[in-house]
């Protein structure tokens, strides 16, 4: 198992010519499967068609948003115990891919015991704030307006 190491020697680069997510080399060792091999870095990773993909830290706007999301489903998880909500950039493998979602509502009987370790089953909902849905099938009740969604960061 290789040492999860931090990237080191950033070079500058004006944001202009950045087109995000940028395309990090994989690591000595790297087993998209296993947490532990995964670098340490300021912001978010996600690992898609064979390629470890970086985000920055998000601004401030987004993370008052995916508070409200999170509070919205929580609200509503409450009076739906049959499903698990996650929240932190939620980790699930998806075939070959290991992607995050800010938010994600899942089955409860589906995901199984705590492993330490990304999810391997597809949530039900997975978020990464848009605009109003309609309630579907399977999430009876879970429809909240997109204001509910940007309740903190309306307040400027």
């Amino acid at each position: 198992m290789a040492a999860r190491t931090a990237y080191r020697d950033w070079t500058p680069v004006p944001t202009i010519a950045i087109t995000r997510p940028v395309e990090l080399p994989l690591p000595e060792g790297f087993d998209p499967q296993d947490l532990e091999t995964w670098p340490l870095v300021e912001g978010r990773l996600e690992y898609v068609d064979g390629r470890l993909l970086y985000m920055p830290p998000s601004g401030d706007e987004q993370q008052d948003t995916t508070a409200d999301v999170t509070v919205e489903r929580g609200l509503w998880a409450c009076r739906h115990p049959e499903f698990l909500i996650s929240t932190n950039e939620a980790g699930m493998i998806l075939g070959r891919d290991v992607r995050a979602a800010a938010a994600s509502v899942y089955r409860t009987a589906d995901v199984g015991p705590y492993t330490g370790s990304p999810r391997r089953v597809a949530p039900v909902l997975a978020v990464e704030v848009a605009e109003r849905l309609p309630a579907h099938p399977s999430l009876p009740g879970l429809e909240p307006r997109v204001d509910d969604l940007f309740r903190q960061v309306r307040r400027v």
